[in-house]
């Protein structure tokens, strides 16, 4: 089987479930959002948008809507504090599709900087 850095990192990415109480730098940021526009998209439509959030009170108050939406009261995001939202269009037909490219996409552009996801 052939391998290369690439692969390399699909087949080391796992998630993270345990996370530092400190920001994603500006750079490594900028550097996974960079990666989650470059994503696949039908007809190249390019539609997903990503919003970073680090402010604490928008993350916990995001946090507790997910938990209610999963039936739960934990914590969704295993104490991450930044969380970047993807959103997706609904008049585009294959927006989910585009958005889990895009998140896809972001996880390993994570793993390959040393970023847990």
């Amino acid at each position: 089987m052939q391998t290369n850095e690439t692969l390399k990192t699909i087949h080391s990415r796992r998630s993270c479930r345990a996370y530092q109480d400190r920001q994603v730098d500006r750079d490594s940021l900028d550097t996974v959002i960079d990666a989650g526009l470059w994503a696949a998209s039908g007809r190249g439509a390019q539609d997903p948008v990503i919003v970073a959030v680090q402010g604490k009170a928008l993350r916990d108050e995001l946090s507790k809507m997910n938990a209610e939406i999963m039936g739960t009261d934990n914590d969704p995001f295993y104490g991450a504090p930044t969380v970047l939202v993807v959103l997706a269009r609904r008049d585009v037909h294959t927006s989910l599709e585009n958005g889990s490219l895009a998140l896809g996409n972001m996880m390993l552009a994570a793993e390959s900087i040393g970023l847990a996801s």
